[in-house]
């Protein structure tokens, strides 16, 4: 699939936070936030609930980055690796 011209690679480095919750108040979907303060909303759903165990902490990620005329940035994750220590998990 051809990517469209508003679309373009990169790779963030952020903490993931929450960004909507269930009728249970339990986390569904999260957003990374960047260090210069941009939001970046993830698209995927199985990689949104890979990462509800990492919320709060600081990964990298990679992936395709398209920002609507609002503003908005959205976020389709390929991959993504925490700085944080193994022994803080």
């Amino acid at each position: 699939m051809k990517k469209s011209n508003s679309e373009k690679e990169i790779t963030i480095r952020g903490i993931i936070t929450p960004r909507e919750w269930n009728e249970n108040e339990s986390v569904k979907s999260v957003s990374i936030e960047s260090e210069d303060e941009q939001e970046y909303i993830v698209e995927n759903s199985d990689e949104n609930k890979e990462l509800l165990r990492f919320l709060r902490m600081m990964i990298y990620a990679t992936g395709t980055c398209r920002e609507e005329k609002n503003g908005k940035k959205y976020f389709k994750m390929k991959k993504y690796w925490l700085t944080t220590p193994p022994s803080m998990i």
